[in-house]
Formats: structure tokens, sequence, C-alpha cells
């Protein structure tokens, strides 16, 4: 299994066509209005989020994405948050959560969180000890 990273406009532009597809289902079916796949690009290449593709082998096309952006609390708390998970191998997801925590851990995050559906709640506490902390609630005015 190959891990990269999209960290920057280099590496945006020489990986965004193969991370784009990976991340568009995932925003076209649970991300609510809050941000688009260019949203995402655009957040890399300011270096406000970063992309984490899975291959099943070097040089192969990725099989996974996570996006996940580093968010800075006033209370001085520093949290990951993950925007995007995609793909064709999600069972497959727990060796990318390694390198993409040790990524945060460096950039001063001390916790990873995400919204996410039941579904993926029920999929997310397959592959590690996940927490609810808040529950999301909307009302369109």
């Amino acid at each position: 299994m190959e891990v990269s990273f999209i960290r920057n406009k280099d590496e945006a532009r020489e990986l965004w066509a193969v991370a784009a597809p990976l991340l568009e289902r995932c925003v076209r079916h649970s991300v609510r209005g809050e941000y688009s796949v260019d949203d995402i690009r655009a957040m890399v290449e300011e270096q406000a989020a970063v992309v984490v593709l899975v291959s099943e082998d070097k040089g192969a096309p990725p099989v996974l994405a996570v996006a996940a952006e580093v968010v800075p609390y006033v209370s001085g708390l520093v949290v990951g948050n993950i925007m995007a998970l995609g793909g064709w191998r999600l069972r497959d997801a727990y060796p990318l959560f390694k390198p993409l925590c040790e990524y945060l851990r460096r950039c001063g995050c001390t916790v990873v969180e995400c919204s996410c559906s039941p579904a993926m709640e029920r999929f997310l506490k397959q592959l590690g000890p996940w927490k609810e902390s808040y529950r999301v609630l909307r009302l369109e005015t």
C-alpha cells in the first residue's frame, strides 16, 4: 500500500486529477453545501487542508482519498477535521488514518473529528475508538 499527500499548489497540480473523482462522490452525497471538491482544492493550494491518497501499489492509481483541515480554536485547541472520505476501497481506510494522524499531529492537532452520517459513524467506529462529541442540527430558514 502506498500513501501520498497533496499539501500545496504543486502537489495539487500533479495529483488533483486522480484525487477529485475519489472525493466527488462523498462531497456530492454527504456534504450539505459547506464546500465543493473545487473548494477543497483551493484550501489545499492555500495550505489550509490536506488530501491523503492511498494506492494499492507504488505507481498504481489511488483507490482512496481523505481530505482534512486544521482548525485552531481561540482556546488553543487545534483539531484535525476530516472533510471528506471517498474511494473504492473504504474497508482499507484504516491504514491511511495513521499517516493522516501523524501529519495532523505535526500541524499541532491533538484530536481528529468529523461530521458524518449515521452510516459513516458505524463504519468509522469499526476502524477505531471514535466517540460522539456533538449532534449537529439544522433548520432551514
